[in-house]
């Protein structure tokens, strides 16, 4: 059951609130580990999105992988694929992600 990692993460995420320390991740990774391999409910569904949703968000904000923050909001529009919203930052990530690739290897 996911109702444990849910609020774990949930949790981590108030206390870390500018999402700097990613404390709520290893519990949404959880999560996705345990619902995601059930059939899933209404509540699964908006778990997940929540999930995928937070962790694109810590890749694009904290860490600056563009590249892993796309693949979570990719996972999240499989299950939400009306989302304008995660669909223009998707874009907005394939362009920092290529003029992060256009850079390094400017620098090499």
């Amino acid at each position: 059951q996911g109702f444990g990692y849910y609020w774990r993460a949930r949790s981590n995420a108030v206390l870390d609130s500018a999402v700097e320390k990613g404390l709520a991740v290893p519990h949404y990774v959880k999560l996705i580990e345990v619902i995601g391999k059930d059939t899933l409910t209404s509540t699964d569904k908006k778990w997940l999105k929540e999930a995928y949703g937070y962790l694109g968000s810590y890749e694009a904000n904290t860490e600056k992988d563009y590249p892993e923050a796309i693949s979570y909001f990719e996972k999240l529009l499989e299950i939400d694929p009306s989302n304008e919203t995660v669909v223009k930052n998707i874009r907005i990530l394939e362009k920092y992600a290529d003029v992060k690739n256009k850079d390094a290897n400017d620098s090499n």
